[in-house]
């Protein structure tokens, strides 16, 4: 217990530090009167994401399952939505999703089944 006194003792050296440095002391105000526009810009981003992930789960709720949207990451529920679409943002293989979700009418599928075996079906039109 007394550990974690000194512990937390040797964390108040941070404090000092800025208040002893003069530049330090700068940059810390300056993100301290940034932090409520980084707020609203944070809570833009979620409004977008929560909008397109209501919108993926009404167009893409029944897509075939395939490598990248499978039944473990799909957009069947709203979750799984946003996950789909923070990967997308970030860059992770937002290609092969977007692969996946076109409709090809002339493009087969192969299909993983839970068992461990693929299938490979035609991509329908409705």
């Amino acid at each position: 217990k007394i550990l974690r006194i000194i512990k937390a003792l040797r964390i108040m050296r941070i404090f000092r530090l800025v208040r002893v440095s003069r530049k330090l002391r700068i940059l810390v105000d300056s993100l301290i009167v940034i932090f409520p526009s980084i707020a609203n810009i944070g809570s833009l981003i979620m409004l977008l994401l929560f909008i397109f992930s209501v919108i993926g789960m009404s167009l893409f709720s029944e897509v075939i399952h395939q490598t990248q949207i499978n039944e473990n990451m799909n957009f069947s529920n709203f979750s799984m939505s946003i996950i789909i679409l923070i990967r997308c943002a970030t860059g992770e293989n937002w290609n092969i999703i977007m692969r996946e979700l076109a409709i090809q009418p002339d493009r087969k599928i192969k299909r993983f089944l839970p068992d461990g075996s693929i299938y490979i079906e035609n991509c329908k039109m409705s």
